[in-house]
């Protein structure tokens, strides 16, 4: 029998270019103590509810798109905010990334790993303590993971009809 560790272990291996630590995380793991572990599961926690650990990357109901579903407007932020986190932290820019500030592209031009860039650097750049939440996600707290998720990532919070679906992959219950 299939496990679904197995099952998802299958679906993240198939994201294009996904091998290394992306500079977001290395900055957040050096800055705020966080494990490359809860960095990984977090990441493939959201990409499962958002896109189906990458496998429905388009969104028919809005402009959301990519692993992480970051609309237009949201990937235009994300951008924003892992350049001001690369800048804080002294690193260099790369040039995907200048890159990605055209218009002519979007989120679904990046591969795996640049779109976990941006979905960590999006979060640790929030005006919100968002890196606290993660920090109790890394400590065991799966309730403060879905409310980093739910407050900080998913646009439309708890209020949508994804909260009992998201809820479920970070093993809690929800009123």
């Amino acid at each position: 029998m299939v496990s679904g560790l197995d099952i998802l272990e299958t679906m993240i291996g198939k994201f294009k270019g996904k091998n290394d630590t992306t500079q977001s995380e290395e900055i957040i793991m050096d800055k705020y103590n966080i494990s490359q572990g809860a960095l990984d599961n977090f990441s493939e926690i959201v990409s499962g509810i958002e896109s189906d650990y990458g496998q429905n990357l388009i969104n028919p109901n809005s402009t959301a798109k990519g692993i992480y579903q970051f609309t237009d407007a949201g990937f235009e932020t994300a951008v924003q905010r892992t350049i001001n986190l690369y800048e804080s932290a002294g690193k260099d820019i790369p040039t995907w990334l200048t890159d990605a500030k055209k218009k002519d592209v979007s989120v679904m031009d990046l591969t795996s790993d640049q779109q976990k860039d941006l979905f960590f650097a999006n979060l640790a750049q929030h005006p919100a303590k968002t890196m606290d939440l993660l920090k109790r996600f890394d400590q065991g707290d799966n309730s403060a993971g879905f409310d980093l998720f739910a407050k900080y990532h998913h646009t439309k919070g708890y209020e949508s009809p994804t909260k009992e679906h998201a809820a479920s992959f970070f093993g809690i219950e929800v009123d």
